[in-house]
């Protein structure tokens, strides 16, 4: 099965997928001759644009991203005119992580622009709203608002007492949406900012980067195992949140 059914419109683009150990970067293809089940997890997808209509864009990259969740999409940008006011502002919502010049398909920038936390949450929702089908608003808020939760508070916390719902509704709601539950999400807040920093200095030894934010090595790799079933050497090598973020919504319970 292929990334866009053959009754789809044109794609807008061409893509060239940047494939661990990111040695080669692959032929530009049509979106339509791309498999989703041959993309590696943490693939780069490097989107070379061919038009500027915006509805196109959103109806392909939607598209893209939904077939392949796993991969990251890079949009290159060829310094067309209008390109980056229109394209550029908008990557986040139509599923893009980044926005690069045309040889910025390196590895340097890669790990870069793909591992940096600073729009984490906001790019989480959005990915969840274009990956997970009829999937509503108020409970993509509650998930991120859970990652978040994870994230800034170590101590152990009290659902009832951190959300506006109880943690049974907030269960339910998740529940409904095929979502993981509450407890599954404040452990990804603690541990998936700590695998990116591990694909951030990959020359760093995991017990300092794990020590770095407060957490023991051996903790890192139990809930690394349980979110993703990947070790934490294994997520420094491949790049990106994207195919991490896949593997928990396929560990949902």
């Amino acid at each position: 099965m292929n990334a866009f059914p053959a009754t789809a419109s044109p794609a807008p683009f061409r893509v060239r997928v940047f494939a661990p150990p990111y040695e080669r970067l692959g032929p530009a293809l049509d979106p339509a001759d791309l498999a989703p089940r041959c993309v590696e997890d943490g693939s780069v997808i490097c989107i070379d644009p061919l038009s500027l209509d915006l509805a196109q864009w959103a109806r392909s990259c939607g598209r893209l991203r939904r077939a392949i969740p796993q991969a990251n999409l890079v949009l290159l940008d060829r310094g067309a005119p209008k390109l980056g006011p229109i394209l550029g502002t908008r990557a986040g919502l139509l599923g893009v992580q980044a926005v690069l010049p045309p040889d910025g398909c390196t590895v340097a920038a890669l790990r870069e622009s793909l591992t940096a936390p600073g729009l984490l949450e906001w790019e989480i929702r959005s990915w969840l709203r274009l990956v997970v089908p009829a999937l509503p608003e108020s409970t993509a808020d509650m998930a991120v608002d859970l990652f978040r939760l994870g994230f800034e508070t170590h101590a152990r916390i009290d659902v009832d007492e951190a959300l506006p719902v109880t943690g049974r509704a907030a269960r339910y709601a998740l529940g409904a949406g095929r979502l993981p539950p509450p407890g599954r999400w404040l452990r990804l807040g603690r541990t998936l900012p700590v695998l990116l920093a591990c694909q951030r200095h990959p020359s760093t030894d995991l017990r300092i980067v794990a020590r770095e934010a407060a957490m023991e090595l051996r903790a890192l790799r139990s809930q690394s195992r349980s979110l993703f079933g990947a070790t934490p050497l294994a997520a420094r090598n491949r790049l990106g949140w994207t195919w991490l973020l896949a593997r928990f919504l396929q560990k949902r319970k």
